[in-house]
């Protein structure tokens, strides 16, 4: 068999296993976090009791954020319009900061800023990359990186310099796979994050079937809509 004969995901294919992946990951650390049943071990590895909960959150869930900044990446390389794509991100991101506080200790706690922030500043410093050379593009990554850092997004500046690796290492998934291993090595919680390199791998280039503008902005909303929803759940299964 040819190599090509595995490139059977679309980005759409991509994006709704990203989705999955992130929904799963939720439910588990906002629905499930105190649940007796989810934290009692079903086997163990070594040492380590492994439970619903830590295949929910530590398999499942931590391939969600490689898939949605190699989505970044892929919608960056075939945008027709950076701004628009860039004021986007940056509406809903805006859009998601109550949910996602509620999740993370308030409505007003702003404490944290969610992972769309990540994905922005990721693509500003791809931007950069691609537009600028010498000094003012080191200046540039470096400015992301700092609000990165000083706004404390999800995955911090880690999180961005993933997303500008992943586009600099863009067609070259040999490596797009060693630099997940490399981000990740060693952190017991994130430790199957890169097992997304397979998707990615099978990614045949084309868009599928998440198309037009509006199905586009179901894509983005779904994060803040299933973060409120879960967060009204919450008191009932708690």
């Amino acid at each position: 068999m040819k190599a090509s004969d595995f490139k059977i995901l679309s980005g759409s294919a991509i994006k709704v296993l990203a989705i999955i992946c992130m929904t799963v990951d939720h439910v588990g650390f906002i629905l499930l976090e105190g649940s007796q049943w989810a934290l009692e071990p079903l086997f163990m590895l070594g040492n380590t009791g492994i439970s619903w909960l830590f295949l929910m959150r530590a398999v499942v869930g931590r391939m969600a954020f490689p898939l949605f900044a190699f989505l970044a990446v892929e919608g960056y390389i075939h945008t027709r319009s950076f701004p628009r794509y860039a004021t986007t991100l940056f509406l809903f991101a805006v859009l998601s900061i109550i949910p996602f506080n509620m999740v993370h200790g308030g409505a007003f706690s702003f404490s944290r800023s969610n992972i769309l922030f990540t994905l922005l500043l990721g693509i500003v410093a791809v931007r950069s990359m691609d537009k600028l050379r010498g000094m003012p593009s080191v200046l540039c990554v470096g400015a992301t990186l700092a609000l990165a850092w000083m706004l404390r997004v999800d995955y911090g500046m880690v999180g961005v310099a993933l997303i500008a690796l992943l586009y600099l290492l863009r067609e070259r998934v040999l490596y797009q796979g060693l630099s997940l291993v490399a981000v990740f090595f060693g952190k017991k919680f994130t430790m199957a994050a890169p097992l997304a390199i397979i998707p990615i791998a099978m990614y045949n280039g084309k868009r599928g079937f998440i198309r037009g503008p509006w199905a586009k902005f179901v894509f983005y909303a779904y994060y803040p809509l299933h973060l409120l929803v879960l967060c009204l759940l919450r008191p009932l299964v708690q």
